[in-house]
């Protein structure tokens, strides 16, 4: 495509819709004119055919409906929710909360003149909310402007909230947050539109529920098993981007790990015994390796671990860390090799320096740390 145009068409004097013109050579200004004067003729032939449908709001809330369903990212589910929100009810403001890993309650996303307000709740004051809804599908003012309402009601109104609408997200008994809405004006809330607010919010859940799904789905394959680290394949993909992560100053370290006489041990303890060890070493590896760095087992006893240090003498300490620790810990030794990725050199020949470090270990004897020069 090389070109492409894009003009409003006006029905009964306002915009209905666009008359949308791609091109694969350049459009000079007559074509713009022709494409105008299309647009032009067909506004007129919806006007004198009675002219564009009122989109009542039943009809808004299936078109969010399948916005929502084809939405991957959690972050783009909620802020389309919070835009459905504010159009269905009408109301000025709307704020979206998500629980945490913990299970606490936080802002996500505010829109409208409360945007401030709401965004400034803590997980304290979501709790209170949240309350309100726990029994029920929704909550929700009447039309009384006194001040009088549920606990934690309180900072909306000094916010200067008159109409306020809280409904939960929930799909599969799963509750994953809620849904406030804010208004200056003195609404009261329709039971067609608290019933559509509802539906929202369901749907927004169900999304919620899928898009955590495939996430589990993915970070699942992408881990050992066994042990809960990356696989092998996740190790290839992490590795040139972590490189890549590193600042300037910093250098990228990777050490390979194998356990010392892991065959003899399936063989005489049995392969339940060897699993033990294996689960041993990622345990190990966690609590050695740096909190910006990642473990890895990328094959049956051999493992690797890639971070960030500021020197050969930082990352080789690391390596020490491990092999003391091995034999309390697993019950066996470890032999480790590493490399610091140079600049402009290829992940294939960093891991192929390691490779040959642990090679040299093994070479000397085992249970032992080197480091590539």
């Amino acid at each position: 495509m090389v070109s492409e145009i894009c003009v409003p068409l006006r029905v009964d004097g306002r915009v209905a819709g666009v008359l949308h013109t791609e091109s694969p050579t350049a459009l000079h200004e007559a074509g713009a004119t022709e494409v105008e004067r299309c647009a032009a003729l067909l506004g007129a032939r919806l006007t004198d055919l009675g002219g564009a449908t009122a989109v009542s709001p039943a009809q808004r809330l299936a078109r969010t409906a399948v916005r929502l369903a084809a939405l991957e990212d959690a972050g783009d589910i909620v802020r389309e929710t919070v835009v459905a929100a504010r159009a269905l009810a009408g109301f000025e403001s709307a704020m979206l909360a998500l629980r945490d890993g913990p299970g606490n309650l936080a802002v996500r996303h505010a829109e409208g003149p409360f945007a401030g307000a709401l965004a400034r709740l803590d997980a304290g004051d979501l709790a209170r909310i949240a309350t309100w809804v726990d029994a029920g599908t929704s909550s929700y003012t009447a039309g009384e402007t006194g001040g009088r309402g549920f606990e934690g009601h309180e900072v909306l109104r000094e916010a200067g909230a008159n109409a306020v609408i809280v409904l939960p997200l929930a799909a599969a008994s799963q509750r994953y947050g809620l849904m406030l809405l804010a208004d200056r004006a003195n609404h009261r809330i329709t039971t067609e539109a608290a019933e559509l607010l509802e539906l929202l919010a369901t749907q927004a859940a169900g999304s919620l529920r899928m898009v955590a799904a495939v996430l589990e789905l993915r970070e699942r394959a992408a881990r050992d098993p066994l042990t809960g680290l990356g696989h092998h394949a996740t190790f290839y993909a992490a590795l040139p981007a972590m490189r890549a992560a590193t600042p300037a100053g910093r250098c990228c370290a990777l050490l390979l790990i194998d356990v010392d006489g892991f065959k003899a041990i399936n063989d005489t303890r049995g392969h339940a015994a060897g699993d033990d060890v294996l689960r041993s070493v990622a345990g190990l590896l966690r609590a050695i390796c740096p909190s910006d760095g990642r473990a890895f087992r990328i094959g049956g006893d051999e493992f690797a671990i890639v971070f960030e240090c500021c020197d050969e003498g930082e990352a080789r300490s690391i390596g020490w860390a491990l092999r003391s620790q091995a034999r309390r810990r697993l019950g066996s030794t470890l032999s480790i090799g590493g490399a610091i990725g140079l600049e402009r050199e290829s992940d294939e020949l960093v891991v192929a320096r390691a490779d040959a470090a642990l090679y040299e270990v093994k070479r000397r004897g085992r249970d032992g740390v080197l480091l590539a020069p």
